[in-house]
């Protein structure tokens, strides 16, 4: 029994060394496609950085793992894949502050208002956020969406109490307290300005 055990645990650590190996190659071929300028080539690697990720996963599923394939499926276009990734990551890690965070951004850029806002919420509420002045950034970009312009521009405010030279968190305040203003004291004749199409923060 002893033997068995010894070669049961053997073979998971095997498979979890590989799995490794597979998510440090994914990894890379993501970091260089981020700064491809060539849009086929940068393509290409991040197509790479998913058949690398879904070998990780085939030796050993992990939180992290899922949430990088998530972001590659995203960056990809393929948003469906990425919210299915992102709640396969979260139902691995349920405290993953990152996994939420992003999946937030899918729900965002799939229309699902609601479910973003809900999610970003839950993201700020766990303890191991590593980036929350991105999460308060794409809260107020879906609250902003939602119509809920006085919660965007405390969002935003959070974003930059966070980190002050955050240009995107700038430009959404600065257009949340113009929607503001015009919707408090609107001119004659003057449409209320429309959310901007803010990028999503990552």
């Amino acid at each position: 029994m002893a033997t068995e055990s010894g070669l049961e645990s053997a073979f998971a650590a095997e498979r979890r060394r590989r799995a490794r190996d597979y998510l440090a190659l994914g990894r890379r071929l993501q970091a260089d496609a981020l700064p491809c300028e060539d849009d086929d080539q940068r393509r290409g690697l991040l197509r790479g950085a998913v058949a690398q990720y879904r070998r990780s996963i085939e030796f050993h599923p992990m939180s992290d793992t899922l949430a990088l394939l998530a972001w590659s499926h995203c960056m990809l276009g393929n948003l469906k894949a990425a919210i299915s990734c992102g709640e396969e990551a979260i139902r691995l890690d349920p405290a993953s502050g990152h996994a939420h965070a992003d999946l937030g951004v899918y729900y965002a850029e799939d229309g699902r208002l609601g479910e973003a806002a809900d999610v970003l919420r839950l993201a700020l509420s766990l303890p191991a956020q590593p980036k929350p002045h991105i999460v308060h950034y794409n809260l107020g970009r879906v609250l902003l969406r939602m119509g809920g312009v006085p919660l965007a521009v405390q969002a935003f405010e959070d974003a930059l109490d966070q980190a002050p030279g955050f240009e995107l968190a700038a430009a959404g305040l600065a257009h949340a307290r113009l929607l503001r203003l015009r919707q408090r004291e609107p001119f004659i004749g003057e449409t209320v300005p429309t959310a901007p199409d803010l990028p999503p923060g990552f």
